[in-house]
């Protein structure tokens, strides 16, 4: 098990955090007392890799019909995003995203395949496939 380390905020001390159980999900918000009885609350992240919030329009398509999307965070590995109507995407669905970008100094045309993980209304997470 590694060892994790925050420090305090009322009196600067490091205080050890112990990883959370399997039984919790990818976020978890662990609440610790410092020794000086200040409480703390860690957020845990268990992903793969590093997740950038942004709001970035975009559109996807899949074999029988297309629609605009907000994107709300990006990783290495997906992304989550908001669609127009609810309920258009499916676990399973395997669509096209694009979208730009401008994080650096030019902008950036972005075209992925994905497949949806999880949909709940209109807030949808995929994985890319390339």
């Amino acid at each position: 098990m590694a060892e994790h380390y925050v420090e305090c905020r009322s009196c600067g001390q490091e205080v050890q955090v112990e990883d959370p159980d399997d039984q919790v999900g990818d976020d978890s918000i662990i609440r610790i007392t410092c020794s000086c009885g200040a409480n703390l609350e860690v957020l845990y992240d268990r992903r793969r890799s590093f997740r950038l919030f942004v709001a970035i329009r975009g559109k996807f398509q899949k074999a029988t019909s297309s629609g605009g999307i907000l994107i709300k965070d990006l990783s290495a590995h997906g992304l989550r995003f908001d669609t127009q109507e609810p309920d258009c995407l499916a676990v399973g669905d395997k669509i096209e995203i694009e979208y730009h970008t401008s994080f650096s100094a030019g902008k950036s045309h972005i075209k992925r395949r994905a497949e949806i993980e999880r949909v709940d209304g209109r807030d949808v997470s995929a994985s890319y496939l390339d």
